[in-house]
């Protein structure tokens, strides 16, 4: 089964799950965000990861299977890079900002998920090292597909609509 994931703007936004090529509906994730949503990500199980931009900021780990939200945190205050899964384990969530990384690890005990970070600053020389500046590939396969952003659950890359 090919999943892609994407959302909505409406207030409040809403995450729907479908499946490729016959785009039937497989589930709605709700309550994860106040206004939008910034990244959508797969694990390589059955998690899915959102986050939230202003002004909630909220990193919510959903089961896309039973639709179950298992975690949920607030974040920093910033412009999101990147956010990622570790491809290893889903338990641990990589969160890329201009001047610095958050990692998290969710952990469980019984039924109950907790997520816990840890912060790395990113500093050289007094300039920041990580930027979301497209490389030139990036660069030339995005002047081809203009529309970016939705994820493909089992190929780890995006999906373009034109």
């Amino acid at each position: 089964m090919h999943l892609f994931a994407f959302t909505d703007y409406q207030d409040p936004p809403i995450i729907y799950l479908r499946e490729y090529p016959s785009l039937n509906e497989i589930k709605q994730f709700t309550n994860g965000a106040e206004f939008e949503y910034s990244a959508l990500e797969f694990s390589t199980t059955d998690e899915l990861l959102s986050l939230s931009t202003a002004p909630d900021y909220l990193l919510t780990i959903w089961n896309w299977r039973t639709g179950m939200k298992l975690a949920q945190c607030e974040t920093t205050k910033k412009q999101l890079v990147e956010i990622s899964f570790n491809p290893n384990s889903w338990y641990d969530i990589g969160i890329l900002y201009h001047d610095q990384i958050n990692f998290y690890t969710c952990e469980r005990r019984n039924d109950k998920y907790t997520l816990f970070e840890r912060q790395l600053t990113l500093e050289l020389f007094n300039q920041t090292i990580a930027h979301s500046q497209p490389t030139q590939q990036q660069t030339k396969t995005n002047q081809s597909n203009p529309i970016r952003g939705i994820k493909n659950k089992n190929s780890k890359s995006n999906v373009f609509i034109s």
